[in-house]
């Protein structure tokens, strides 16, 4: 009786609340990772690497089950889960949406939060492009392009390896790399967020210095040209909508190269995470900013 009084409860609460709270993303979660784990995938190639001692310090490389890549960039793609939950292998649907592309995709993990914070996720990006080009060098990509790309705090951590000088510098990575990036639900700008938990383990409080290595909006120097597509819901329960868009306004006005914020209305955090599924807008709006990237000259002052 009180299981029967509990789920009708939740089924209420699940078509009831409001978008834009947390909650609601919540609720939601596990009908969407049932979609997300749903999806039919077809023949590809994984390659397992480590480049660390700890369980989480690794990456996988994706492929087509054909020999050809024929795209001239690979792309680096970190998957979401609040740095603390996930691993590549759960979104494989999303790396196969790039590899169906003609992409090469390595599908990079880190150690998580609450044991691990944001200077030890950077030291795992830094190690991890490193083994990255190893890999590049030993399966014939080496001449390629990288395409830096995340969803929700993946997406975090990709702005960080574009923007940061810091982690550049550590990266060795000149002024054209990475030649593309993109960013889902991503937490770009992390004083517009409250304080949550998961924040806290990563960044510590807001006079932290922490907090600021985990922020690309307060990392990003002026001049850093690096073509960006974000995809963000206005309803975004766990990343607010406003706090992203400040962020694509200092971008916009101090970058030399494209910037494009493509808003859902009343979207969700979850409905801009679908971008991977068959049909959906967001997944539209990748592909055809990749194939714009295909034909964007290297560097736009010559």
């Amino acid at each position: 009786m009180i299981f029967a009084i509990f789920l009708i409860v939740l089924v209420a609460l699940y078509f009831l609340l409001p978008k834009g709270i947390l909650l609601y993303e919540g609720l939601h979660w596990l009908p969407w990772a049932i979609q997300l784990k749903s999806l039919p995938l077809k023949p590809f190639r994984e390659e397992k690497t480590f480049y660390g001692n700890h369980p989480r310090q690794y990456f996988l490389l994706i492929r087509s089950g054909k020999d050809q890549s024929p795209k001239d960039s690979v792309v680096v793609y970190i998957h979401g889960g609040g740095w603390q939950f996930g691993k590549p292998e759960m979104f494989r649907s999303n790396a196969l949406v790039l590899v169906e592309a003609g992409y090469p995709v390595f599908m990079l993990s880190h150690r998580r939060i609450p044991f691990f914070d944001i200077t030890d996720l950077r030291e795992d990006l830094v190690a991890a492009m490193s083994k990255i080009r190893e890999v590049m060098m030993a399966n014939n990509l080496g001449a390629k392009k990288i395409i830096l790309g995340g969803v929700s705090s993946g997406g975090n951590l990709a702005a960080l390896m574009a923007f940061d000088p810091d982690l550049r510098r550590k990266m060795a990575w000149g002024k054209d790399m990475p030649a593309a990036l993109f960013l889902i639900s991503a937490p770009l700008n992390l004083r517009g967020m409250w304080s949550s938990p998961p924040l806290l383990f990563l960044a510590g409080n807001r006079s932290n210095v922490r907090f600021r290595m985990a922020s690309p909006m307060e990392v990003m120097q002026p001049g850093q040209n690096v073509p960006t597509l974000i995809i963000h819901g206005t309803h975004d329960g766990l990343v607010n909508y406003q706090s992203v868009r400040e962020f694509y306004e200092k971008m916009k006005a101090e970058s030399a190269r494209e910037v494009r914020l493509i808003t859902i209305e009343r979207g969700t955090h979850l409905d801009a995470a679908s971008w991977c599924f068959p049909g959906h807008p967001a997944n539209r709006a990748v592909i055809q900013w990749l194939k714009e990237q295909e034909v964007l000259p290297t560097d736009i002052s010559s």
